[in-house]
């Protein structure tokens, strides 16, 4: 953010993150490996980012992700839904 700033003379506006999921299936729930580090990534933002992120973009979502989103976003602030993009293909066109 502070090199951006530099560069630009504009303040960032936050973190932007995106997030591939080509090749993510239900097999995924059986492995624990895999969910302890999904898990530890999100903590992390969680914990040190909370406020920083701008947009998240969620690309190749299988059905999985639509929906653990659909059970998580009626608990999420308004502010916070409009942050997240998910899609089932490539990269939405924002």
């Amino acid at each position: 953010q502070v090199a951006m700033e530099a560069e630009t003379g504009q303040p960032c506006p936050g973190t932007f993150e995106s997030y591939d999921c080509s090749g993510f299936s239900w097999r995924i729930l059986g492995d624990w490996a895999t969910l302890k580090k999904m898990q530890r990534t999100v903590a992390l933002g969680a914990a040190h980012f909370p406020e920083t992120l701008h947009k998240c973009w969620v690309v190749n979502a299988p059905s999985l992700v639509s929906l653990v989103w659909n059970a998580v976003r009626p608990l999420l602030h308004e502010r916070t839904k409009r942050k997240v993009t998910i899609t089932s293909k490539g990269v939405p066109k924002q």
